[in-house]
């Protein structure tokens, strides 16, 4: 957030205090009962904003993971590939592809 958001209502609060020299006690009552709903307000919304949030990162994290799991599988999987694949070139040309495929 711009520093804009945050400093329109501290004029505006500026602006009311400075009006507040004039008011009864039951009218600062009632706009420090404004300014209290008010902050209840934009905090229930922060911290709707903050569970939003920590649900997305939870999404993520468990989405992360999945993918870290796949990841290693294809690895495990792509290791033993290999490993056939050598078995089945001595099965088919003997020891000699052994030090064919030590030169590549």
């Amino acid at each position: 957030m711009g520093a804009g958001v945050w400093a329109q209502p501290a004029l505006r609060r500026a602006r009311e205090l400075t009006w507040a020299r004039w008011l009864d006690r039951e009218a600062l009552l009632e706009l420090l009962h404004a300014h209290q709903e008010e902050l209840r307000s934009l905090a229930a919304s922060h911290e709707d904003e903050l569970r939003s949030l920590q649900a997305q990162l939870e999404s993520h994290r468990q989405t992360l993971s999945q993918q870290d799991e796949q990841l290693r599988s294809s690895s495990e999987q792509i290791e033993h590939l290999k490993l056939v694949i050598e078995k089945l070139k001595r099965r088919m040309f003997g020891a000699k592809s052994d030090s064919t495929s030590a030169l590549s």
